[in-house]
Parts: C-alpha cells; structure tokens; sequence
C-alpha cells in the first residue's frame, strides 16, 4: 500500500491490529462475523433507532408522501433554472478542485491520495492533507507544501470536523472553485470502491451545477433532520413530528415516494433553539436565516463538495471564530483522536462522539446548503442536491457498494480465550473494529452505549472491552479475518421500519 508515513493507521475496521491474534478455527465463533451500523472513524454511535410511530398512520402516510413528492418537485424546478443559467454562463476554464482529508500522525494516506499526487486526475486537483499531531500546540499548524498536495501538521484534538473547520479558516477567502471534505475511515477495507467514490466526487465537482452535495459513504442512509420551531406549526408533518408527549425523537420511515420504499430515512429529532446547542454550532445557525427547515433530507456522513459561492457568502473573519469556538470546546473536554475510553458506560457515549456525529448529520450539511443569499428563507422541507439529482435510485447507489455483500464493516469474532481483548463477566466473544476491541453479550448490559447486533440470526448485545497488545504481533489476525468475512453475514437489527 502506498504510504507517507511508515506506521500503519490503527482505525480501521477489521484491519489486522498491532498485536497477533490468534483464531481457534474449531471454535464456532471464529467462523462467525458480526456485521454492525456502518460507523465513523471514533466509533460514533450512528444506529437510527426504531422504526417512527406515528399516532396515526394513514394520516401519516398521506401528509408525509405529499410533503416528500411536494419537496422534490420544487427542487427539481430550481435546479432546473440553474442548469440553463448555468449551459448560458458556459464557463470556459476548467475548475480547481481541492480534496481535503484529516488523519493522525503516522497512518497510511488512503488509496485515492494516490491518482491526485501522481497528477492522474488533472492538474486542476489538489490535496490538503491535515495529520493531527500530539507535538503541535494548540493554535499552532505547520503547513509542508509539496506541489500538487500540501501536508498540514495541526494539535491532536477533536475529529475530522475540526480539520475541516482549520482548513476553511486558513483558506478564507482564497478557496478553490471547489472543495471537497472527504473521509478516511473505511478507506483500507475496500480501497478500490472508496477511489470510485472520490473520483466520482471529482467529477461532480468539475462537472457538476451543484452549489453544494453531501455524499452518502460506505451506505445508503439519508437522513431527515427535523428541528420543530413553532413557526411550522401550520405545516401538516408538524403535529406528528412536534407536538405530544411523541416528541419526534427519530426513527426509520419508508415510504413508496422514496426508492420505492425498499429503503428507510432516517428521521433524527434535532434542538429546534440553536441556543440548546455548542457555542459553534449555535454560532453557525444564527448566521442564517430563520426559521430554519421543519425537514432537511440529506446524507449526512461528513462528504461534502462544496462551491466556493457557497463558501464566499461567510467572511474569512466568521471562519476564524467558527474554528475558534470549536478548538475552544475540544480543548475544554480534552478530546483527541487517541481517546480510548476503557469504561464500558462512557465509551460510546463520550460529548467529542455526539459532536462529531452532529456535526455530519445536521450542522455543516445545512449550514452550507445553497449559495443563495443569507436573507433568503428557508422552505419548510429543504432538499440537498444530490438527494434528487445523484442518488435517489437504488441503482446510482450500488455503482459504489452492493448490497447484501459483506461490507468493509464485517468483522470476524473471536474466543475468550484469543489474545487482545480483556471483556466484562459474561462475554461470550469479541472483535475488532476502528482501533477499539468489542465484547458480545447474550443479555442486554446494564450500561449506557451499548449495541443489539445479531450473528447467525440470534441476538447479542455488545460493550467496548479494554485492549490489550500481544507480545508477538503478526498478521495472522488479519488472513483469518478476511476468510471470516466471506462467511456467512450477520446484519445489524433494527426491526421492520414502519411502511408508509
């Protein structure tokens, strides 16, 4: 694999660890594989939930399919005034695109740094390679340009959304036509779809009439932020969502106006007052304009392409305060990318964890949602562009992944008895996943974060358990798992979502 540094990134899901582990291939579980959500690369915790109950489900199921069918017709009515704006325009350069990706200190680039570095894509795109280091202070950066890519030594706090803030900060107001913030996590497992995906971002890029895309990643999960600000309230979804002792809290909705209800949205109750929230996220909804939408549909994985009109509408100073808010906080917490928490009730439930996962979902997603002026309302439902125009058929979707297939997220279980992991009374196995090691319980823990997986059709429940490095490391661990992912996969619950 190609690599800038010589150490090998210790996140990835399933990758073979520092340390050995050594599979009992009699044991049944070693044959097993536990397939859960698809997560970031800190283990945020990302499960829908249960499918949404509405109180009343015809009525539901009518308001709901007119105000998605209402949504999209008005966006695709905009976007088509903006194509033939845009045919007229004719721009006649090619435009700059800038891929933007964080990781740690010592990890291998993902595969995709190499087409860019090599100049294969064009000399029209660059790399901003943000490696968060313990040896840099806070406030501190080292900037290393390097041709077509540059590497930005910057502290070792927070996640990826802090480098994406750090990135935006230091390029105000000299962006690029395009920039793109891009992940890693999940890169190693399947490095050759991943490339697709980026390259395919690119295009899009380059090609596109888009003023800003949230790309879905390593699954099909759009979500449907809710914010209930009583300013809806004559809005038909706002009673079922807003009012009661319901509350909206989230859940999965099918529906046949969306991929012929053969996948579920992902409804995510979100603070209707941006004061309930972080003084950054606070800081950035007040910039716009309010209300802000009763629904946003979008991907929210933390992929956005985003237009340098959509960027230019903030001030290089709104930039500088919006990094400036967000380090302020991580600083507080004392969050890194080293975190491993070993208390099996905190693990998943850590303030970096929902702030990274905020952030993907509902913050920067509609914070940079159009290039329209800030005094421009918002409609009631808010649709991001590649919702409609890239991916809203099943087929678009299975260009990058198929499913059904053992995804990058399978792991393969191990015994008690291999090395590696130190697990709570009562496990029953363990894997490996994202520099964390997992512990499975046949009975529902007594503790906050855990997870219901099921493997070989039968229920578990899991918890973080505490690593442990092997005196003899080797790869082992890594042969065996590709071998266990090609068995038989396990698909992580949740129940039948609600049919609308």
């Amino acid at each position: 694999m190609f690599s800038f540094w010589s150490l090998l990134a210790v996140f990835i899901c399933c990758a073979p660890s520092t340390f050995a582990l050594s599979v009992d291939r009699t044991h049944p579980s070693a044959l097993s594989v536990i397939v859960e959500e698809e997560d970031d690369d800190q283990e945020a915790l990302l499960a829908p939930g249960p499918p949404y109950a509405p109180k009343d489900q015809t009525t539901f199921n009518r308001d709901f399919g007119k105000s998605f069918d209402d949504a999209h017709a008005e966006h695709a009515t905009k976007m088509s005034g903006r194509e033939e704006a845009r045919t007229i325009a004719n721009y006649r350069e090619k435009r700059t695109v800038n891929v933007v990706i964080s990781i740690r200190d010592g990890a291998d680039l993902p595969k995709f740094c190499e087409p860019i570095m090599r100049g294969d894509w064009g000399e029209h795109v660059t790399l901003s390679i943000y490696v968060k280091n313990d040896g840099i202070k806070f406030g501190e950066m080292t900037v290393i340009p390097s041709g077509i890519h540059e590497m930005i030594q910057i502290p070792n706090i927070g996640r990826n959304e802090h480098a994406y803030a750090v990135h935006l900060a230091r390029k105000a107001p000299n962006f690029s036509d395009v920039e793109i913030l891009t992940k890693t996590n999940v890169i190693h497992d399947d490095p050759e779809r991943m490339e697709h995906m980026v390259k395919y971002m690119v295009d899009v890029a380059q090609n596109g009439t888009y003023e800003s895309v949230s790309f879905p990643w390593a699954m099909d999960r759009r979500y449907l932020n809710v914010r209930c600000d009583p300013a809806w309230s004559h809005h038909p979804l706002y009673q079922d969502f807003c009012e009661g002792d319901r509350n909206a809290k989230g859940g999965l909705i099918k529906t046949a106006n969306y991929k012929d209800g053969n996948v579920p949205l992902v409804m995510m109750r979100q603070p209707s007052l941006v004061e309930d929230l972080p003084p950054d996220f606070s800081f950035a909804l007040r910039t716009l304009r309010q209300p802000l939408p009763l629904v946003h549909e979008t991907y929210g994985e933390g992929m956005l392409v985003l237009r340098r009109d959509v960027l230019k509408q903030f001030p290089a100073d709104w930039y500088l305060e919006f990094k400036k808010l967000m380090y302020e906080a991580a600083a507080v917490k004392g969050t890194s990318t080293n975190t491993h928490d070993t208390d099996y009730d905190k693990a998943y439930s850590r303030s970096d964890v929902k702030h990274h996962d905020d952030a993907m979902m509902s913050i920067l997603p509609l914070v940079f949602s159009r290039a329209t002026p800030l005094e421009e309302d918002f409609p009631a439902w808010l649709v991001a562009p590649s919702t409609v125009d890239l991916f809203d058929t099943v087929d678009n979707v299975r260009k990058f992944y198929t499913p059904g297939t053992p995804p990058a997220g399978d792991c393969p279980l191990f015994a008690l008895s291999d090395p590696g992991c130190e697990c709570p009374s009562g496990a029953l196995w363990w894997f490996y996943k994202l520099g964390h090691c997992h512990c499975g319980l046949a009975s529902q823990p007594d503790v906050k974060g855990w997870r219901r997986v099921k493997v070989d059709g039968q229920r578990y429940f899991t918890v973080p358990g505490r690593l442990v490095e092997d005196e003899n490391p080797g790869k082992e661990a890594g042969d065996q798992g590709g071998a266990a992912a090609a068995a038989d996969a396990a698909n992580i619950i949740p129940s039948a979502p609600a049919a609308v």
